[in-house]
C-alpha cells in the first residue's frame, strides 16, 4: 500500500507528502504531532487497543481528530460471512467462530458501538461519535470477491494457508456462493453491508 501511494503521489506531482510503516500497536507514531487520524478497517486487528488509541490521541495537535470505520455484526456482513463460510466448506475446516470476547482482536471484534465508543472514550477521545453506513458489494463475477478478498484479507490468507492445495475449490465455493446474489444482469449483488464510522477529538 505504502509503495501504491508513493506511486500515486509521484504520478500527480505530489511532493509535500510522505509515507512511512510503523506499529499502530506500540502506540508510538514518529513525526507528529498531526492535525488528524484516519483508521480504515483496522482498529478491530489491535491486540492492545487501549495502547493504540492514546497513542494516536496524544500524536494529535490539541483539538485533532481520529475518524475510523469498523464493520457491523456478522448477521449483517453477508459479503465477509459467505466468502469466509464457502472457504471453510471448501477447505473442510469448521465453520468461523463466534465474535471474539470484548478485548480481543479479530474481523467482528468492535462490530458493538458501544463498545467501539467505549474504547474511544476510555483512551481520553472527546466528542466521541459512532455513526451507521452501509456498503453494497457489486461484482460483475462471482469469482471476483474471491479474488478480492485473497488479495487483501489476512484472515482469509490465513484460512487458505492451511490446505494451500485447495486453493482452486476455495475459489469455486466463493463463486458458487455468490451465485445466490447473482441478478438478472448478470452481476453479483450482496445485500448492504453494515459498517460504523467513528470520529474522537484530542481535548488537548
Amino acid at each position: 500500500m505504502i509503495s501504491i501511494a508513493a506511486e500515486r503521489a509521484r504520478a500527480r506531482s505530489i511532493s509535500n507528502v510522505c509515507f512511512e510503516v510503523t506499529d499502530a500497536g506500540t502506540g508510538q507514531f514518529p513525526g507528529g504531532p498531526f492535525d488528524a487520524a484516519v483508521c480504515r478497517w483496522a482498529l478491530m486487528f489491535l491486540a492492545d487497543l487501549p495502547t493504540a488509541l492514546a497513542g494516536i490521541r496524544a500524536a494529535l495537535v490539541p483539538g485533532g481528530r481520529l475518524a475510523a470505520s469498523v464493520v457491523g455484526p456478522p448477521d449483517r456482513y453477508p459479503l465477509v460471512t459467505t466468502v469466509v463460510g464457502a472457504i471453510c466448506t471448501a477447505l473442510e475446516l469448521p465453520p468461523p467462530p463466534p465474535p471474539p470476547p470484548p478485548g480481543e482482536p479479530g474481523f467482528f471484534s468492535l462490530s458493538d458501538p458501544d463498545r467501539l465508543r467505549g474504547a474511544l472514550a476510555g483512551a481520553g477521545f472527546a466528542e466521541v461519535s459512532v455513526e451507521l453506513f452501509d456498503i453494497a458489494y457489486q461484482f460483475d463475477t462471482g469469482e471476483q470477491p474471491a479474488d478480492w478478498q485473497f488479495a487483501i484479507s489476512a484472515p482469509v490468507n490465513a484460512l487458505l494457508a492451511i490446505r494451500p492445495e485447495r486453493r482452486a475449490q476455495a475459489r469455486q465455493a466463493v463463486a458458487d456462493a455468490a451465485g445466490h446474489y447473482r441478478h438478472p444482469d448478470g452481476t453479483i449483488c450482496f445485500p448492504p453491508s453494515q459498517n460504523f464510522y467513528a470520529v474522537g477529538r484530542n481535548p488537548g
